[in-house]
Formats: structure tokens, C-alpha cells, sequence
């Protein structure tokens, strides 16, 4: 993680560094590490992962607008001429192309291309819509069991 020594924050998403804090990780055969996502680290981190995904949607209008149509986007566009069986297929097959991609060469810009797409699916699929939202958050055992 970046550090800037001038303010004491992390990546400057205005974190502050903490000295106490050691990340724990499971080491790999190959000499990797992989971090635990205990509930606390992904409380420190998710304001810096927001931070990046927020100027990944910035870029992306920019990049990806249509010339000419304000109402769609180039995603769009891909989707109307590759709907597939969902109405979004286009959109599933990129997310695994980037899936493969991290796979391949564990490049964190395509771990954000993935949440980026997991959000255009969301609306594609009409969920910002819904009056309930499908949360996997419940700790009833029932819910559960299900």
C-alpha cells in the first residue's frame, strides 16, 4: 500500500495509517500470500476500494459514451447486438474474460473491471428498481439452510 509520508494516509483516500496494523495473510506453495478478509479489514479498506471504483465509473462514462447518444453508453450498445438468453450475456462473458485475466496475471485494475461489471449488471437487470433487495446479509439460520 502507498504511503504518503507528507500526511500519514494511505493511497490517499484519506485512511490513516495505523502502526499497529499487521495484515494476516495464509501463505501460498509458490510464495504468494493471500490476506483474510476478516470484517474489520474490509471496514479499513472499503472507503479506498470505493475511492478507485468511483473514478473507474468517472473514466469509464467518458471513455465508453456513445457519440451522439447521451442515453447509452457503449455497453449498451454491445448488449443490443449480443443480448443472449439474460438480455445482458455480453456483459457475463467480459466479466469472465476479466476473471481469467486476473487469473492469468493478478492485475488489480481488472479486479475493478469485474466489480465495475457486476454493477452494470445490476442496473442492466432492473435491481435498482426492485422495492426489496435479494441481500445475502441475514443471520437467521433458516435463511440459511435455504
Amino acid at each position: 500500500m502507498d504511503i504518503d509520508t507528507s500526511t500519514g494516509m494511505t493511497g490517499g483516500t484519506g485512511l490513516p495509517v495505523e502502526d499497529d496494523y499487521e495484515p494476516k495473510f495464509i501463505p501460498m506453495e509458490d510464495g504468494s500470500k493471500v490476506y483474510v478478509t476478516d470484517v474489520e479489514t474490509k471496514r479499513r479498506f472499503w472507503p479506498m476500494f470505493r475511492e478507485m471504483m468511483d473514478r473507474q465509473f468517472m473514466f469509464g462514462g467518458t471513455k465508453y459514451k456513445m457519440d451522439g447518444q447521451a442515453d447509452k453508453e457503449v455497453t449498451d450498445w454491445a448488449c443490443e447486438i449480443c443480448p443472449g438468453t439474460t438480455g445482458a450475456d455480453w456483459v457475463l462473458a467480459t466479466m469472465a474474460k476479466y476473471i481469467g485475466r486476473y487469473k492469468n496475471f493478478k492485475r488489480e485494475r481488472d479486479l475493478l473491471k469485474i466489480a465495475t461489471y457486476c454493477f452494470i449488471m445490476w442496473l442492466k437487470m432492473g435491481h435498482h428498481l426492485d422495492e426489496e433487495h435479494d441481500e445475502d446479509v441475514s443471520k437467521d439460520k433458516k435463511d440459511v439452510e435455504e
